[in-house]
C-alpha cells in the first residue's frame, strides 16, 4: 500500500477525532459494534467511524463540545467532520 502523506499533527487530530466519537458512540448511543475505517486514495483521506447505536439527530451547527473538538479538529487537519446516518 502506498504511503498517504500525514503530517504528525493531522496524525494526532485523526486520532483524537476517532477516540472522541468511539468514546460518544458508547456513553451516549450505546453502541455495541464499532468499525473505524481509514482509506485513502491519491488526493483524500477518510476517517469513517460507524457504530449500531441509536443515532444522533442531524444538527447544522454542533452543540456539544466534543462534537465541536471534532469538528475544529478536522479543520485542523485540513478537512471537515461529517455526520450521516448508516442508511440501509
Amino acid at each position: 500500500h502506498a504511503e498517504f502523506p500525514l503530517w504528525t499533527d493531522q496524525a494526532d487530530h485523526l486520532y483524537r477525532i476517532a477516540q472522541e466519537a468511539v468514546t460518544n458512540a458508547l456513553r451516549h448511543a450505546q453502541a455495541t459494534r464499532i468499525s473505524i475505517e481509514l482509506a485513502h486514495d491519491a488526493r483524500d483521506l477518510r476517517l469513517t467511524i460507524r457504530d449500531d447505536g441509536r443515532g444522533l439527530r442531524p444538527v447544522r451547527e454542533p452543540t456539544g463540545l466534543g462534537l465541536r473538538i471534532m469538528c475544529f479538529r478536522a479543520a485542523a487537519a485540513g478537512g471537515e467532520l461529517r455526520i450521516e446516518p448508516d442508511l440501509p
